[in-house]
């Protein structure tokens, strides 16, 4: 299951980036991983330190797609949300989660679609006016004192 996910988290859709440091708003800090899979049998890498040319013997096999172990997850997934007959694989899990098409939005490199307004605008910071009356979001602590973290 370990590989299945983190080939799902590292591996994202057409389009979409890690968000890593600061300045996330303004689209910077976006990362595109490829990640690659590589398998290396430990017993028969070190019973033999060369192979028939000479050369150093790796043992190590190529993963060629990541799609089988993202599907498992996907597949997975789709069983504990109750989407089992829906979600088949990975495109059907961004799609037909609504978590997965938010988080989709939030990862996307897209940053211009379905808006008539201009990026600057978008993503410009709150001034200092309106920063003075911003709500305030509650500390950990009050979050916890009022019990709005439990399912009952």
């Amino acid at each position: 299951m370990n590989l299945a996910l983190y080939s799902f988290v590292m591996e994202l859709p057409e389009g979409c980036a890690h968000k890593l440091g600061m300045g996330k708003s303004l689209g910077l800090g976006s990362v595109k991983i490829k990640p690659t899979l590589s398998i290396i049998k430990r017993e028969g890498r070190y019973n033999q330190i060369f192979n028939d040319q000479g050369n150093w013997l790796s043992e190590e096999e190529q993963i060629d797609s990541l799609s089988p172990f993202k599907d498992y997850f996907a597949q997975y997934m789709g069983e504990k949300i109750g989407k089992k007959e829906l979600i088949k694989n990975t495109d059907s899990y961004w799609s037909q989660d609504e978590r997965m098409k938010a988080l989709n939005r939030m990862l996307s490199l897209k940053h211009s679609e379905n808006s008539n307004l201009r990026w600057q605008l978008r993503t410009s910071y709150m001034d200092l006016k309106e920063f003075k009356s911003r709500p305030i979001l509650p500390t950990p602590s009050e979050v916890i004192k009022s019990n709005t973290y439990q399912n009952e």
